[in-house]
């Protein structure tokens, strides 16, 4: 399982302690929520393979946009316009592929992408690894209107050979994302 955009860990840990022999890694830029991927994994008694680099389309360095208040889930290398964050830092950027190919890490069978507007970014940088027939769920937030329309995320991931559908919020809240989960036709 690869969790970009780990935050502080929920999906990561709660993966990790529901299944104990899975290799879990963690991806998360934010140097205050990398400390509590790694303290929330200490405090469950669990290992977590944490990369402290942005995963993006390209290798490089970029101005992350970072909130320590408030959401700091809502850090991104895309910040969002008349939104106000607290901080603002360069980090390091790589590939999933350079990953894969570094052998720092194994190809996932399981993606979940939680990048606050950089998931199609995140994805492009899987390049041909995105298509192999080994990663068979992909879990990722778009715009509500993702599967009324034609655009680049969704022609990414239906032309690597998944179909798309909208997973269900069960909370009563009004939001402009939703989680759409990717599984091979």
């Amino acid at each position: 399982l690869w969790v970009v955009g780990a935050n502080f860990g929920l999906h990561a840990v709660t993966a990790k302690l529901l299944h104990p022999t899975a290799r879990v890694l963690a991806f998360e830029p934010s140097p205050l929520m990398a400390a509590r991927v790694l303290e929330n994994a200490a405090l469950n008694g669990i290992e977590i393979e944490l990369h402290t680099t942005a995963l993006a389309d390209a290798i490089g360095i970029l101005p992350f946009h970072a909130n320590a208040t408030g959401n700091p889930g809502m850090s991104t290398l895309h910040p969002v316009p008349g939104l106000v964050y607290d901080h603002r830092f360069n980090v390091a950027t790589t590939t999933a592929a350079a990953v894969i190919e570094g052998g720092h890490g194994p190809a996932p069978t399981v993606l979940l992408v939680d990048a606050e507007g950089a998931e199609e970014s995140v994805l492009r940088g899987f390049g041909p690894h995105l298509a192999r027939s080994e990663l068979r769920r992909i879990v990722f937030e778009a715009e509500n209107d993702l599967l009324t329309g034609p655009d680049a995320l969704h022609a990414l991931v239906t032309g690597a050979g998944f179909r798309i559908e909208k997973l269900v919020r069960h909370e009563q809240t009004a939001h402009a994302l939703s989680n759409f989960l990717g599984t091979r036709q």
